[in-house]
């Protein structure tokens, strides 16, 4: 879903409507969103059942990391997207450098604009670099979701055993009844 939801993202341009642009956003959106919490439980599943709070941890970790190389590598890819793109208009040209150091200014700027060729051409050039980045994530995921091939199958069916967990004050009768919600939960 994530692969087809980026792929359909490039269909979107000036003209789109609003209904088409929130439905547009749909596939993305479960493909995705469904990437969450699946992750974590399977990072769970592939360690030692005592590990899992330190590979749900690291996986956290990993996550948040990745997030920050992709917003950067988003902002280059739309950065040198938007030069190229506004460098095509004459008008634009000039002003092609100043374009690409702000992505939020320049929304602004085109809110802003008197209706107009310029202004056209600069959504148009917007919208353009926008393509190219769904494009390189439609391909990213392509290539994740070839790779997933390779991935090994592991049983979420595993007996809880932890050192983390609720201290039942020495309360045998307490700790018997931790003991059988362990069980069921490895029923489950």
């Amino acid at each position: 879903m994530t692969t087809l939801g980026f792929a359909i993202l490039c269909l979107l341009n000036p003209n789109t409507s609003i209904p088409a642009f929130i439905f547009l956003n749909v596939p993305v959106a479960l493909g995705t969103g469904s990437c969450f919490v699946s992750m974590s439980l399977g990072i769970q599943a592939a360690g030692r059942p005592q590990d899992a709070g330190h590979c749900v941890t690291f996986y956290s970790f990993i996550r948040v990391f990745g997030e920050s190389l992709g917003v950067a590598t988003g902002g280059i890819i739309f950065q040198n997207q938007i030069r190229r793109q506004t460098s095509k208009y004459p008008r634009l040209a000039p002003l092609a450098e100043q374009f690409s150091q702000d992505a939020t200014a320049m929304v602004s700027l085109i809110k802003n604009m008197e209706a107009g060729t310029e202004k056209t051409q600069l959504i148009q050039a917007y919208a353009d670099s926008l393509k190219i980045i769904w494009f390189v994530m439609a391909v990213l995921s392509g290539a994740v979701l070839v790779s997933t091939v390779f991935v090994k199958g592991y049983s979420m069916n595993q007996k809880l055993e932890t050192l983390q967990g609720f201290d039942h004050g020495g309360n045998d009768e307490g700790a018997e009844k931790h003991q059988s919600d362990d069980s069921w939960f490895s029923a489950t």
